[in-house]
């Protein structure tokens, strides 16, 4: 029963955040990035992950590409959307005239 409770309250905040997931995941590369940068220059504060500077660097280019690349994503997405309506709408008018035979 947990179990089922657990996976509809997952569904149900995927919903919520659809279109968002991605910029949400390099949001949070970047943010892991930053914590490793703040680790490598401070490494006597506890719970902060100790990374190289090219790893810190790899995490932010990371994470700002995948922000980027998720726009282009939602930007294709729509622009698809759009032209299928307009091609329905142009089928719509031209299934209303009539064929005279031309």
């Amino acid at each position: 029963m947990g179990n089922f409770v657990i996976g509809q309250l997952l569904r149900w905040i995927g919903r919520k955040l659809d279109g968002h997931r991605t910029a949400i995941g390099g949001i949070g590369l970047i943010l892991t990035g930053i914590s490793g940068g703040i680790g490598y220059v401070y490494p006597d504060i506890e719970g902060l992950p100790r990374m190289d500077i090219e790893i810190v660097l790899g995490f932010i280019s990371l994470g700002i590409a995948i922000v980027g690349g998720g726009g282009k994503q939602e930007k294709t997405k729509d622009e698809i959307k759009r032209l299928l309506e307009a091609l329905e709408q142009r089928q719509q008018a031209d299934s209303g005239r009539k064929d005279l035979g031309l």
